[in-house]
């Protein structure tokens, strides 16, 4: 590569270079990059060195440096994409939308800053912390996952959770948060963003279920199996007692799509059910039957569902598989159906898929 000037913002870009190349050489395994030995120790470069060149860029560049950056020739195509992708990342500062063009509740500056500033709420699995923000008069929960992890891919939860809150909306508006946003921090930290939901969630079931509607729970049960939602624990339902709604909160743990609803399986001597919105449908109807016109109306939102998970970088497989759960509702379109006959219906698809 040609020697880099020495202007701070073109010195700024080669501190990202080598937290790059740190970060290659890490993930392909690479025990002898430069004077380290320890894979340990790479990364630990290499979070360094793109952390501080990001928070650098991001907060100091003017938008003549910028264009320099941009505009500078570089004849090795991976660096040419590095520096194309340290240039969006510290030229966001004013954003008014996050990395899927989706308006956000404040500008991207002062949200970042708002969520520095705000202490940890609580973890979040392995990989991050939680905490929950007041922008105005609107309270929101800001998931921040570390910048590498290798399951998932740094962002893979946060795209996914945003296209599965798009996805749910076009369903049915009211089953889970209108909008999840998706911004990527100075520091290249990757943040969730969420409305929180009015309610409480409920451990108790007997509870639980006379406070939220059997149709909701329908719509709910069905968005799980369509999107492949799991997770789908009590505390993951959150419920208005005064409206008799429920919606569905930590949506990252989706689109693993299977024939069966989620349901009942065996985990260290106990049953265990892995939704707790088909626990509480139970209540109202033990059969579990999904009414004519609720399947009828899922189906011709098909078209606002694909729609709504354009704008993300979806794996084309996975819009397929949404396509296919579409179709198998449509196949028992015009009756009332009980889910152990959706079941073996959906199973039938599948097996027909793999050539079974």
């Amino acid at each position: 590569m040609q020697p880099v000037p020495s202007e701070p913002h073109f010195q700024t870009l080669r501190l990202y270079f080598d937290g790059c190349e740190a970060m290659a050489a890490y993930q392909r395994g690479d025990r002898r990059w430069r004077t380290f030995t320890a894979p340990d120790l790479i990364l630990d470069r290499a979070l360094k060195c793109r952390r501080l060149a990001l928070t650098e860029g991001f907060i100091d560049f003017s938008d003549d440096q910028l264009n320099a950056l941009e505009t500078w020739p570089i004849s090795d195509p991976q660096h040419a994409l590095w520096r194309d992708e340290f240039v969006t990342m510290s030229s966001r500062g004013d954003d008014d939308n996050d990395l899927y063009g989706q308006r956000l509740p404040a500008q991207l500056y002062d949200l970042l800053y708002t969520i520095e500033d705000t202490p940890p709420y609580g973890r979040q699995g392995n990989n991050g912390v939680t905490k929950k923000i007041r922008i105005g008069r609107t309270m929101y929960f800001a998931k921040l996952a570390e910048e590498y992890t290798v399951d998932p891919l740094p962002g893979q939860d946060e795209r996914d959770a945003a296209a599965c809150a798009a996805a749910l909306h076009a369903l049915q508006p009211g089953i889970a948060t209108d909008t999840v946003w998706h911004v990527l921090a100075a520091n290249g930290q990757h943040c969730l963003i969420a409305p929180a939901v009015p309610g409480r969630f409920y451990r108790d079931l007997q509870k639980a279920a006379p406070r939220v509607d059997e149709m909701t729970l329908q719509w709910i049960v069905l968005a799980e199996w369509l999107f492949g939602m799991g997770d789908r624990h009590s505390g993951n339902l959150i419920i208005s007692q005064t409206l008799r709604t429920a919606a569905m909160i930590d949506l990252a743990p989706c689109w693993r799509m299977q024939p069966m609803f989620l349901g009942y399986s065996t985990l260290d001597g106990q049953t265990v059910c892995y939704s707790w919105a088909r626990e509480l449908w139970s209540q109202h109807d033990p059969s579990l039957t999904f009414s004519q016109g609720l399947l009828f109306a899922a189906t011709r939102r098909e078209a606002m569902v694909l729609d709504a998970l354009q704008p993300f970088p979806l794996d084309p497989t996975m819009v397929t598989n949404v396509r296919r759960q579409f179709a198998i509702l449509r196949s028992v379109n015009g009756q009332d159906i009980g889910l152990a006959d959706l079941e073996q219906k959906a199973q039938t698809w599948y097996t027909g898929e793999q050539g079974g």
